[in-house]
């Protein structure tokens, strides 16, 4: 009831013919999300024509992006930051980490002249969530729409994140000494092997032979922080079943819907 009293205004209908009440119109998207069903059975369901429920879905999805982003999906402030740090370090025990850093692999149904664009090394047609959450698996940003051929490493630093980071356009909190030591440490993101090593994002080392004792202990301890992503990919896609589905859906229209789930998984988080 919180999210539909904040979207209601927004999905009133105006027109010379009775329009479908928000309520319903709300409750076909949600319903959609959480059971990612086909289009047709929604038209079932619900008793509402198919073009009908093809107009619904993507309107309340763009009102869902627009109203709830701001709230639940904004970028963190410097302060922000320095929170979800020490969450990470009380929940994960790794330091000076400001968020876990992964791609996603949405499925599409393949967009005409795409060629080969969308097509993954998984054998299907996708788009890439690229997301960052916090210890708790609330996201904090998103970026989505990027072929699926891409790796991960050329669409975060693509990517309007990766792009300040890297141009030091952004304000993180100052370096602070790793615990029980007096080395000076940068706060960082975390991700997995497929991103390069920088100032601001922290990689495991290397797996081969001569990999040291302390090394394959740093190793862990990334591992199991940077875990983090992927259980919250695995809670939003079991929470909002269309994340496991093919959208058959404009470009435009699939990425609102994903955005949509992370926007109410993070609503749920939150309260």
């Amino acid at each position: 009831m919180y999210v539909y009293e904040l979207v209601r205004e927004r999905l009133v209908k105006r027109s010379r013919r009775p329009p479908f009440p928000p309520e319903l119109r709300f409750s076909l998207t949600l319903n959609y999300l959480a059971h990612g069903d086909s289009i047709r059975k929604n038209e079932w369901f619900y008793n509402i024509g198919l073009s009908t429920v093809k107009q619904v879905i993507p309107e309340v999805c763009t009102v869902l992006c627009e109203v709830l982003m701001p709230l639940f999906l904004s970028f963190p402030s410097r302060q922000q930051f320095q929170v979800i740090a020490n969450e990470f370090m009380e929940d994960l025990h790794f330091p000076n980490c400001i968020g876990a850093l992964d791609g996603k692999h949405c499925r599409i149904r393949k967009p005409g002249g795409s060629g080969s664009l969308f097509f993954n090394f998984k054998n299907f047609h996708s788009i890439v969530l690229m997301a960052c959450c916090d210890s708790k698996k609330r996201f904090i940003w998103a970026n989505i729409g990027d072929y699926g051929s891409c790796n991960d490493a050329s669409v975060f630093a693509e990517s309007d994140f990766g792009n300040v980071l890297l141009n030091n356009q952004i304000q993180l909190p100052p370096s602070q000494p790793l615990p029980n030591t007096h080395i000076q440490s940068p706060y960082v993101l975390i991700g997995d092997g497929g991103f390069p090593l920088k100032d601001y994002l922290m990689t495991p080392f290397l797996r081969n032979e001569n990999i040291t004792i302390p090394h394959r202990v740093f190793n862990y301890r990334l591992s199991h922080a940077r875990r983090i992503i992927e259980s919250a990919f695995g809670e939003v896609t079991e929470r909002w079943l269309v994340n496991e589905s093919s959208l058959k859906w404009k470009l435009a229209t699939s990425e609102r819907i994903i955005i949509s789930s992370l926007c109410l998984h993070n609503v749920i988080k939150d309260f």
